[in-house]
């Protein structure tokens, strides 16, 4: 139960961080992907979706997010 907790904060913490990074780097990655991760991570985070979440939050840091 506690590592789900953990898990849940931490994408609530990069979810946040994602949000708030992501503008500056769309320019160099392209803002539609960009745009296109973060709102599908946070789309699944609002349904609890943390385990299909996650692996999307990685490609968006990997984009450059």
């Amino acid at each position: 139960m506690a590592g789900r907790w953990r898990r849940g904060v931490a994408l609530i913490v990069l979810v946040t961080l994602l949000a708030t990074a992501g503008s500056v780097m769309a320019q160099a990655q392209g803002a539609d992907d960009l745009a296109a991760h973060r709102d599908q991570v946070s789309r699944l985070h609002g349904q609890g979706n943390n385990a299909e979440a996650i692996p999307i939050a990685d490609r968006y840091v990997a984009l450059g997010g």
